[in-house]
């Protein structure tokens, strides 16, 4: 048992150091934040639907926006790791995106990060958004493309993916203007989410000690490997039609 606990601990270390097996991570909030720096202002009201860990409002506060953070009531009940997640980052409120009761007309900026692919009535979300949405006002998205099945015990809760074309077509007809949308992670950065996704899921839910432990030198002796590949594959990849992410920004005239 305490080498048990002292793999999972090192296998947490390891999750955060330069073989970082998610970088599309690192380079998704990158993205989001410069278009976030660009847009808030004192007073700024920002709407976080999907908080998780709350990273958003440490860019909120840099500019004196007020932040509100948001997630689903359900949530805990069906992703085991959710409670360990949000323990010390809890939401402001939870609601449901589909039916939060906030005021028409009322929210600066709405950003929904990781959290549309889990609706399974996405013009109902949008609609809502739409409504507490002030004019001028500006609605985030951050969607995952090629990713695994994610959400719920058993992945029951993620429903779509969604393109360039789905996420214009979702804005326009519920108001919003599609300012910009684009694809984030190349081949090689795609290759690597889902191959170390695999490794660590498997590590996760290995069945025993013993297992954990032969998962975890895999991932020590594979995520580098991968990593590196994923440096190549992306320099060579001229099309960015594998991408892992996409991020749209819509406004509301």
């Amino acid at each position: 048992m305490k080498l048990y606990k002292k793999i999972t601990f090192d296998w947490n270390i390891i999750r955060n150091s330069f073989i970082n097996p998610y970088p599309i991570l690192d380079e998704t909030r990158a993205v989001l934040a410069s278009y976030l720096h660009n847009i808030l202002l004192k007073d700024t009201i920002i709407l976080d639907i999907g908080s998780s860990t709350r990273y958003i409002e440490n860019i909120a506060n840099k500019h004196k926006s007020h932040y509100i953070g948001v997630d689903y009531p359900n949530w805990t009940n069906n992703y085991s790791n959710a409670l360990a997640t949000i323990k010390n980052q809890p939401p402001d409120t939870w609601s449901d995106i589909r039916t939060i009761g906030i005021m028409d007309n009322s929210v600066d900026v709405i950003t929904c990060i990781d959290v549309l692919e889990h609706i399974n009535a996405p013009q109902d979300a949008f609609q809502n958004m739409a409504r507490i949405t002030k004019k001028d006002g500006t609605i985030i998205l951050l969607i995952p493309f090629f990713m695994e099945i994610h959400g719920g015990r058993n992945g029951e809760d993620d429903y779509f993916r969604y393109t360039k074309s789905s996420i214009k077509h979702l804005f326009n007809s519920n108001g919003i203007e599609l300012e910009k949308s684009e694809y984030i992670g190349k081949f090689g950065t795609t290759l690597n989410t889902l191959i170390s996704g695999f490794i660590i899921r498997e590590y996760q839910f290995a069945s025993s000690s013993r297992n954990k432990l032969l998962w975890l030198i895999v991932a020590i002796i594979v995520i580098p490997l991968i990593l590196m590949i994923r440096l190549y594959i992306d320099n060579i990849d001229t099309t960015v039609r594998n991408p892992a992410y996409i991020i749209a920004i819509g406004k509301k005239y």
